[in-house]
């Protein structure tokens, strides 16, 4: 009796002192394995600065650990690979620098904006299809897309790296959505620039005339990306965002999309762009959306926004909002 407990004591011991050497030999792989990642994201850096041929303050304030990682992981850790993509994506944003950083204001093609954020810090994206202007620019639609992309990441945290988008197909109108060139734009600054930044993208109250723009869209997205799209009707929209978002978010896109199809006698307000979350006075970031609130207005006054999608304006009115208005009713 006297001689167990000395074994017990002595075989635990034992046992201790191995488990602590395997902890130990787990702790110093791990520590191995993050030093050789950090030295080869260094050199992802290291490598693309070559390629561009140095870089300017703007263009290094973009790389930090973070973004280098990002870039890392979306090329399975192949230094080369990352290296190129990043100067790509720097060469981009040396070029369109008075854009992304406010100093010109895009010529606004839609109600595209970061409308919210979550809880977490998530920023939100926001637009809905019956915003778009028939005065249509390939070329003003990128940087429009650009600017709130840019703002969206501004927003985060740092413990944040993605955002969520909510797509509001309402008034979609196919003759505004055809251009392959605006999709293969879109889709390049996803693959590049703004690369695994979106977390979630909703795609709220789909017509079925969306499907010749979606088989376009489709092909050109990564496949990790493709997963990251949801067709939801209104309902089933407010759920997941109530998830992803929070109560506060969930509630600003619901009342904004409830402006937009006129109910409860609401009328869409004019939105800050590119962000709602702009702080009153900083007019050389943000600005009221009233170059596109006159336009729909003279393309209703001319009858355009009746007869230009062959359907009245406001005939695709979500099922789910019309339910609650009978039911308000």
């Amino acid at each position: 009796r006297a001689i167990f407990p000395g074994r017990a004591s002595g075989a635990m011991g034992s046992t201790c002192c191995c488990d602590h050497r395997e902890l130990d030999r787990q702790v110093t792989s791990q520590e191995t394995g993050c030093l050789r990642d950090d030295a080869q994201i260094a050199e992802v850096l290291r490598m693309a600065e070559e390629t561009v041929g140095g870089l300017s303050d703007w263009q290094r304030s973009f790389c930090t650990p973070e973004v280098l990682r990002i870039y890392f992981n979306g090329r399975k850790g192949d230094p080369c690979a990352a290296a190129e993509i990043l100067a790509n994506s720097l060469i981009w944003r040396e070029q369109y620098k008075d854009v992304l950083t406010g100093s010109r204001l895009p010529k606004w093609q839609g109600d595209l904006r970061l409308l919210s954020q979550s809880e977490d810090g998530h920023p939100l994206l926001y637009l809905c299809c019956q915003q778009q202007t028939h005065a249509f620019s390939v070329s003003d639609t990128l940087e429009h897309v650009a600017a709130v992309l840019e703002a969206a990441v501004k927003a985060m945290p740092k413990s944040v790296q993605q955002m969520d988008v909510v797509v509001d197909c309402h008034g979609f109108c196919l003759r505004y959505n055809m251009d392959p060139r605006v999709v293969m734009g879109i889709a390049e600054l996803l693959r590049q620039p703004y690369r695994d930044r979106l977390r979630v993208v909703m795609m709220v109250d789909a017509p079925t005339m969306i499907q010749p723009v979606w088989s376009i869209v489709h092909p050109l997205l990564p496949p990790a990306t493709q997963k990251k799209f949801r067709f939801l009707n209104a309902d089933e929209a407010v759920l997941a965002l109530k998830e992803l978002q929070g109560k506060d978010s969930t509630s600003t896109v619901w009342q904004v999309m409830q402006s937009n199809r006129g109910l409860r006698g609401l009328k869409p307000s004019k939105p800050r762009m590119p962000s709602e979350l702009c702080q009153s006075g900083q007019t050389s970031k943000c600005q009221e959306f009233d170059d596109i609130d006159a336009d729909i207005q003279n393309a209703e006054k001319c009858g355009l926004a009746q007869n230009s999608c062959g359907a009245e304006a406001g005939s695709l009115r979500s099922w789910s909002f019309c339910r609650r208005r009978r039911r308000e009713d």
